[in-house]
């Protein structure tokens, strides 16, 4: 209270302090927030309890707070005497997709069901550390299933850990040091599985007589007293868990709990898309072993498979690639397929094999009739091999480990076939199983050169040399498309979707760019100023939608701007005169303090103005927040390059370099 620049006004008995949290960045300044425990506050009655989100300062003073209580805050849940809100916080990340960091905190003195039984209460937030939503979770509220009893003390302490079992939402663990499975007050803890919305579709319980721990507990051990997630301590793909236990032996302890694989039925692509992929057969998702980068599916060569969307290609051309390190070769191992009804392929990437450990690649494709193959390679066990094939419309090539094996004319139009979907590891029919692992999946709608393929396999382990390019849909906005009605060069440009509602804004980012100063040009073909939000920007922090961005909202001109989690600051009016029906270039320069400047067809139309550090370097994006129905956004040679300062004058003899 009379230090680090805390505002609030602290009394004796809160107990300000008694919890802590590092939810990460809530503002969005690039400098990490914390929330503060206070169970003893009495906002509204005797030890209510509440909690403070304290928006820091890089040197860790208080630059900012936020209280939440019965009385402020935003929290409209009705707390009574003795709940002890606040016991415990956590960050949990970001459960509703709103780009903010969202919270559990503890009520251990709640007493839903019976006397003390708790609570934990999860707080959706806004960027300014107020509620603006809420879930309760106790014996009687947001689909907990377990039975607690009076004065098991749920929600003593909390920990997010991550998306445990793989359903794309975070989870989070919870203690009940009171509990009494096999005796007096020997604790557990509870792994809550959620959904988007906070409440609980599944839970574990972890104690002395449930959820496998290794190890008796005693009397008065109090396990769950504290909890933290700790991330994957054996590289098995599980979470590890710390699980204290306060009154053990006397002294206490902290047990370090190894989370068995949660068997999921779902998975999200790594893709901006974020297809949701269903597993077949027995396939475990949560059951990963290393991967060429990172993790990587291991599959049983029976009916183990992973379905994909029914994804159809229109555009007349693909690329399809995969990683594979197989145990033995089957008939005819499928890596990826995509059938159509009738069975017959429509494009497939797949092995022939020549004995148990050895093979060859094969590509194939079916256009209209006829079915069009090319083999060649060696593939052999115990290694990781990179397989590649491309189709330009005219010719299927076929690459191994980043070397071009065959090709084979191929003309007319792909199949397609809604109705079956994609998979991978194995046919939908799941009679062509792959043994062993693979990694790295990738289907294009467009043809890869030779030298890209040999690329991608050059820098398998090091994904740092690519950057990728996908969309983001902003409440279900309509993607950007290629189109060759309008371009500047080439065949092709990006062609923004049409955006009538704000908050449905289309982006088209890529990300991968490690440079913390950045140039950033591309070429505009406008058909009209009126009624636009259309943007290009540089430096996406934690949110992927967060951006320094130069914008045109009317005839104008370009303005320049800060967009973080939704809202916009402009830093400087537009400038220059926007033209429609015939093509520009659009340059943002953004250094690395955070200075930027616009220039327009050549000319510098807003100077280095100063837009703050809060964001960070690792994207540059092009934002369609309002396009008309029938008005056009065209972009064509997007570039991006490293923005380096003014070199210092060098001697150089009797010459001077600048």
């Amino acid at each position: 209270e009379v230090s680090g620049g805390l505002a609030a006004t602290l009394v004796d008995g809160d107990g300000f302090g008694s919890a802590l949290g590092r939810p990460g960045d809530i503002d969005g300044d690039g400098v990490v927030d914390v929330v503060v425990g206070a169970a003893g506050d009495d906002d509204g009655g005797t030890d209510r309890g509440a909690a403070y989100v304290l928006f820091l300062n890089a040197d860790g003073s208080v630059k900012g707070e936020q209280k939440i209580s019965e009385v402020s805050g935003g929290l409209a849940a009705t707390l009574v005497d003795g709940d002890g809100f606040g016991a415990s916080v956590a960050g949990v990340g970001d459960l509703d997709g709103d780009g903010l960091v969202d919270l559990v905190v503890g009520a251990a003195g709640d007493d839903n069901g019976g006397t003390g039984r708790g609570a934990a209460y999860v707080l959706f937030l806004n960027a300014d550390g107020t509620v603006k939503g809420e879930q309760k979770i106790s014996d009687t509220a947001g689909g907990f299933t377990a039975a607690l009893s009076d004065g098991d003390g749920f929600g003593g302490s909390a920990s997010g850990l991550g998306d445990v079992d793989g359903d794309g939402v975070a989870d989070v663990v919870v203690g009940a040091a009171g509990d009494d499975d096999g005796g007096t007050d020997r604790g557990a803890a509870y792994v809550l599985f959620l959904n988007a919305d906070g409440t609980v579709k599944g839970e574990q319980k972890i104690s002395d007589t449930a959820g496998g721990l290794d190890g008796a507990l005693a009397d008065g051990d109090a396990l769950g007293s504290a909890t933290a997630g700790v991330g994957d301590l054996d590289d098995d793909g599980t979470v590890g868990l710390l699980l204290g236990a306060s009154g053990r032996g006397g002294q206490g302890a902290v047990l370090v709990v190894d989370l068995a694989p949660t068997a999921t039925a779902t998975v999200a692509d790594w893709s901006d898309r974020r297809s949701v992929l269903t597993a077949g057969g027995g396939l475990d998702v949560q059951v990963t072993a290393g991967g060429i980068v990172g993790r990587s599916l291991t599959y049983d060569g029976v009916d183990d498979r992973l379905i994909a969307p029914a994804t159809d290609l229109v555009s007349g051309a693909l690329t399809l690639s995969g990683w594979i390190n197989a145990t033995s070769f089957g008939t005819d191992p499928r890596v990826v397929a995509k059938a159509d009804s009738a069975g017959s392929p429509v494009y497939e990437l797949f092995v022939d094999d020549t004995s148990a450990s050895t093979g060859g690649a094969v590509a194939r494709i079916r256009l209209g009739g006829a079915t069009f193959t090319v083999t060649g390679g060696s593939v052999t066990t115990g290694a990781w091999h990179h397989l590649a094939t491309t189709w330009d419309g005219t010719t299927l090539s076929l690459y191994v480990d980043g070397q071009p094996v065959g090709s084979v004319v191929a003309t007319g139009t792909l199949n397609t076939d809604a109705t079956v979907p994609l998979t991978i590891g194995n046919l939908a029919a799941a009679d062509r199983g792959f043994t062993g692992r693979i990694d790295e999946v990738r289907l294009s709608h467009t043809a890869a050169s030779a030298a890209a393929v040999a690329f991608d396999y050059t820098n398998a382990s090091n994904p740092g040399a690519v950057i990728s390019v996908g969309g983001v849909q902003t409440a279900a906005a309509d993607p950007w498309t290629i189109s060759g009605t309008q371009t500047r060069s080439g065949t092709n440009a990006a062609r923004a979707p049409e955006v009538s509602t704000t908050g449905r804004a289309a982006w088209l980012r890529a990300t991968g760019i490690d440079e913390p100063g950045l140039e950033f040009r591309s070429w505009w073909w406008l058909s009209t100023t009126t009624g636009v939000d259309l943007a290009a920007g540089t430096r996406a922090g934690p949110v992927a939608t967060n951006q320094y961005e130069t914008a045109v909202t009317s005839s104008s001109g370009w303005d320049l701007a800060t967009d973080v989690s939704g809202v916009r600051t402009q830093q400087a009016a537009p400038a220059g005169s926007p033209p429609t029906g015939s093509w520009v270039e659009v340059v943002l320069r953004t250094d690395e303090s955070g200075n930027s400047a616009v220039v327009i067809g050549g000319s510098e139309v807003i100077s280095s103005t100063a837009q703050g550090s809060g964001l960070l370097t690792g994207s540059a994006a092009l934002r369609a927040g309002l396009l008309p129905s029938g008005q056009f956004w065209y972009v064509d040679d997007v570039r991006a390059r490293k923005l380096i300062g003014a070199e210092p004058t060098v001697s150089l003899g009797p010459l001077e370099r600048n």
